[in-house]
């Protein structure tokens, strides 16, 4: 589990009781910001992907300005299969 964030949800409506009174409510629930299934869905290279892989990158401590001051990061990168994807010199 990488990070989870609270979420308030507020809810109104326009029926009102039997003393004229607007009802309405709200909760707060915990989210998750990666969901595990994300990481079953990351590119593993390879030419069907176009030699291109993708992570998720943690790092206790650490705010990503790329990600809004997240710990953890979405990114890619062309994998490096030496004779197959490198240039020769």
């Amino acid at each position: 589990m990488i990070s989870e964030a609270v979420e308030i949800r507020r809810n109104y409506h326009g029926s009102r009781d039997g003393e004229g009174r607007n009802n309405s409510g709200g909760s707060e629930t915990v989210g998750r910001k990666v969901l595990p299934s994300e990481f079953t869905m990351l590119k593993k290279g390879g030419a069907q992907n176009d030699f291109m892989t993708s992570a998720i990158v943690y790092q206790t401590g650490t705010a990503f300005s790329a990600n809004h001051g997240e710990p953890w990061l979405r990114t890619q990168f062309r994998q490096q299969i030496p004779g197959l994807t490198m240039k020769k010199k």
